[in-house]
């Protein structure tokens, strides 16, 4: 029996793979977690991967904002809240937090969604009436977006699109992009210090079989920026802050 709640909570178990050698959750984790969740969500609304193959119709992020304010280590057991808004022009907000046992925000996600058509990628106004979307809140809690660009950037190695790497839409997930920018991040940071934000801002689809090059630059305030383009196009780009 479908539900149309406008909020889904769930329980998780941080396992040995889904943290790093300091024992703590990955961003990448992070960003799985919240992408089944919201998955699971629709699901429970009827709004399945058939319904989207009858309309035609996929959803793209766009752009996603995590933030990590507490230690969330393997073992440990967190209650997950997920919430999205009625879309504003053609972007679908959604926001995730994590809790840990005493209640306590130790993690949240703010991801921007686009949906497209699947033959021609053209981005939707309106979903189709077919898809069966509920009544949401006007709006849920966001973050600051707002990318910042280093003055230089040095090569960071290659990624490709793999096919462990690819979703059933053929390309690239976009939790692999996170993964991908904390294996280009100082080592030697990654091991004494976890990070407190990372923004992901996703420009062109890398397709399955498809290369891309990445570079990394510093900011003025010691953070990270990172991107990937291929040719001369940009397909990401990223933002990442240490805790002090």
């Amino acid at each position: 029996m479908e539900s149309k709640s406008p909020v889904l909570e769930k329980e998780i178990v941080l396992t040995d793979y889904e943290c790093d050698l300091n024992r703590r959750v990955t961003p990448g984790s992070l960003l799985r977690f919240t992408q089944q969740i919201s998955t699971d969500h629709c699901d429970s609304w009827g709004v399945t991967a058939e319904r989207y193959a009858e309309t035609g119709t996929a959803f793209l992020m766009a752009k996603v904002s995590l933030r990590i304010t507490g230690d969330m280590l393997i073992g440990d057991r967190l209650h997950l809240i997920t919430r999205p808004a009625m879309p504003r022009r053609a972007i679908f907000c959604r926001f995730t937090e994590f809790f840990d046992k005493n209640g306590q925000s130790t993690a949240s996600v703010d991801a921007r969604w686009i949906l497209v058509d699947r033959d021609t990628h053209r981005i939707l106004r309106h979903p189709p009436e077919a898809l069966g979307f509920p009544v949401m809140p006007d709006t849920v809690p966001t973050h600051d977006f707002a990318i910042r660009r280093a003055e230089v950037m040095q090569p960071a190695g290659t990624a490709a699109a793999t096919f462990c790497h690819c979703d059933i839409n053929a390309h690239m997930n976009n939790t692999v992009y996170a993964d991908l920018v904390c294996d280009a991040l100082p080592l030697e940071l990654m091991r004494e210090r976890p990070l407190s934000s990372l923004i992901l801002a996703y420009h062109r689809e890398l397709k399955l079989g498809e290369q891309m090059d990445l570079t990394l630059g510093t900011l003025e305030n010691g953070d990270f920026a990172a991107a990937g383009h291929r040719g001369g196009d940009a397909i990401f780009e990223a933002n990442a802050a240490f805790r002090a």
